[in-house]
């Protein structure tokens, strides 16, 4: 009767082992295919983060762009003004006034292209970033 036992307690953990095994087995045919997804989901991840730094220099550049003319704008702005001073007839100085107006108006309209404009931003979530450094 010990002996049964025995045999039994062994074939009882011989078939724990064995049922390991096969969840050990199972878990290794899905390795590959998850490895690709999270393979895949990296390439996209960076994909997306090189097309946002190529985005972002060009904000970067359009801003500059902006700025230069903006300043350009009020050195024009400046210039006219002082000519005012020095201008002989009503049809110059009238001439002047259109077209410090007219600067004043390209000015605020940059102005209000500056700050409407917002930087580029990165669509991919922290919960897909995330998924990628959790473990397969």
């Amino acid at each position: 009767m010990e002996n049964i036992k025995e045999k039994l307690a062994v074939l009882i953990e011989l078939q724990q082992k064995d049922s390991n095994l096969d969840k050990y087995r199972k878990q290794m045919e899905t390795l590959p295919r998850q490895v690709e997804e999270k393979n895949n989901l990296l390439a996209g991840c960076r994909a997306e983060l090189d097309e946002g730094k190529k985005s972002a220099t060009q904000f970067q550049l359009l801003r500059k762009e902006k700025e230069i003319e903006l300043a350009t704008k009020e050195n024009d702005i400046r210039k006219h003004s002082m000519e005012l001073n020095s201008v002989k007839s009503n049809d110059a100085y009238r001439a002047l006034m259109s077209e410090i107006e007219k600067a004043k108006q390209d000015k605020s309209k940059l102005e209000e292209e500056n700050s409407g404009s917002n930087p580029p931003t990165i669509k991919t979530s922290p919960l897909q970033i995330e998924s990628l450094i959790s473990p397969v």
